[in-house]
């Protein structure tokens, strides 16, 4: 089995879609399979390494639009059966030159689409700087839906996996067949992040000054007014108003993050903690946390944000927006609340509301654990493709 990425490294793989590829890669070894990562030099990380356990190869590229050539030599040369690639909406364009030169079968799974207008609508004007980092979505939107089509439809390609609902309806709608489709979410950890196992609670809040009477809001991943962050800190002076003692979290992941929005260390009651990226540290500061916030402006991934799983798993109570994929995942009123992210007052007031109201927020929480369980365990997540894999390996067309 090879699995065909971008950028997969040690560091990548805490976050979407590197950690999907690794938890799947490690299950198919782990059930006595070979696999191997094929995937982009970064300049930071050797040619060839074991990353727990699964073997990883690199080639010279930074991307594989560039690496073709070189990914096709490494894959023929092998006894590989089965390949899966990931990659965005304009990498189905990729078969067309796979079809000449490879006659593996592939599985595509597919984790990034288009930006649709209505992903659009919660930007301000102020965000326009920032939305350089997604130029590779103007080329999916460029790239022709026929080139799309005729990619999908390559013999070698022997299904799409689909990371949501939504990239599969964006997919049938430029004419991609459903039938040559599977819908299968990202999962989660469920034992690392479970809320009746962690420890040292008591420790960290301590650690991190909070009083017995404190009310924790956490938010939690890169700290940027794309994700909504912005608007949360102009939501807090009227949370801390109607609810004394609230005080807000804010984990970065990368050491430098924060500096994007320097003001946020100059906002009362707000504790910045940065290069935050062990899993059982996060799950800590969950096990703390009163209500997480999430408040998403814009996703422009299919998938739901690895965060917002987190949180869930950990039996939080969730406040986050109707972005993306994410009500896909939160179902408004019952596993969390949605709100609109470009409305401090309304961020304000669903906040307040969940710290009122504790039958609300165990509700939520348990509602939430309960359905990560069901739909977003990486064991299952395996097991659904794992039976894609076997189908494909076993057809003839």
């Amino acid at each position: 089995m090879a699995f065909v990425c971008d950028e997969f490294n040690r560091s990548s793989v805490v976050a979407q879609p590197w950690r999907h590829i690794y938890e799947i890669a490690k299950r198919m070894i782990a059930q006595g399979n070979e696999a191997i990562v094929i995937t982009t030099n970064d300049f930071h990380s050797p040619k060839d390494e074991e990353i727990d356990g699964i073997p990883v190869h690199r080639v010279e590229s930074r991307r594989i639009w560039c690496a073709l050539d070189y990914v096709l030599e490494e894959i023929t040369g092998s006894d590989v059966d089965l390949v899966n690639w990931h990659g965005g909406l304009a990498s189905l364009v990729f078969p067309l030159h796979l079809q000449r030169k490879m006659q593996k079968k592939i599985v595509w799974s597919v984790h990034m689409g288009r930006v649709a207008r209505r992903d659009l609508k919660n930007l301000k004007v102020s965000d326009i700087p920032l939305m350089g980092q997604f130029w590779y979505f103007s080329l999916y939107s460029l790239c022709p839906n026929w080139l799309l089509r005729k990619g999908a439809a390559a013999n070698q390609v022997r299904k799409i996996i689909a990371l949501s609902e939504r990239l599969k309806n964006c997919m049938s709608g430029i004419g991609i067949p459903r039938e040559r489709m599977v819908v299968i979410p990202s999962g989660i950890d469920l034992t690392r992040f479970d809320p009746s196992t962690v420890t040292g609670i008591d420790d960290l809040r301590r650690e991190t000054c909070l009083s017995r009477d404190s009310h924790v809001l956490l938010y939690f991943g890169s700290p940027s007014p794309l994700r909504g962050l912005d608007c949360l800190l102009k939501a807090l002076p009227r949370i801390e108003r109607l609810v004394p003692s609230t005080r807000l979290i804010v984990l970065s992941r990368q050491p430098t993050q924060y500096r994007d929005d320097p003001a946020i260390e100059r906002v009362r009651g707000v504790t910045v903690l940065q290069g935050i990226q062990s899993p059982e540290l996060i799950a800590r500061f969950l096990a703390i946390a009163d209500v997480v916030v999430l408040p998403f402006r814009f996703w422009p991934y299919t998938e739901c944000p690895l965060t917002i799983l987190e949180s869930m798993a950990m039996r939080k109570p969730l406040v986050t927006s109707w972005v993306g994929s994410i009500p896909e995942v939160v179902k408004n009123g019952q596993n969390g609340l949605l709100v609109d992210p470009r409305s401090p007052k309304s961020i304000a007031n669903t906040v307040v509301t969940v710290l009122r109201d504790r039958t609300l927020c165990e509700r939520l929480g348990k509602n939430a654990r309960e359905y990560v369980m069901e739909h977003h365990s990486w064991d299952d997540v395996f097991r659904r493709t794992l039976s894609v894999f076997e189908q494909c390996i076993g057809s003839e067309k």
